[in-house]
């Protein structure tokens, strides 16, 4: 399963930094990263550069492996992404960038 995601550098050039992303399964009632096979359901972002050049757009992806199959009618799986664009952080804005883009309910 794949997310697409479209970015512009506007006004010059940006670094992409601290890219992370990650798969969380509801244990009760939080979401925990480190579950057993959790590493074997890396997501994996894919053609995000480092550098946007100035007038740019680049389209990225986000990657999930399949998931298992619930062992309980209220066991979900969630990713979470995150990146930091430092030229545009303000005293308003850090410039980190997190979302997490959807519950995956597994297949």
């Amino acid at each position: 399963m794949a997310q697409y995601y479209k970015l512009t550098a506007i006004g010059g050039s940006y670094n992409i930094q601290n890219v992370e992303a990650f798969v969380e399964k509801r244990i009760g009632v939080t979401y925990e990263r480190d579950f057993a096979g959790s590493e074997t359901f890396t997501p994996e972002f894919r053609d995000l550069p480092t550098v946007i050049n100035a007038g740019e757009t680049v389209v990225f992806s986000i990657w999930v492996p399949k998931l298992p199959a619930p062992a309980a009618s209220q066991e979900r799986y969630r990713m979470t992404w995150s990146f930091e664009i430092p030229e545009v952080a303000t005293e308003d804005h850090s410039g980190f960038y997190r979302d997490q883009i959807f519950i995956i309910p597994a297949q």
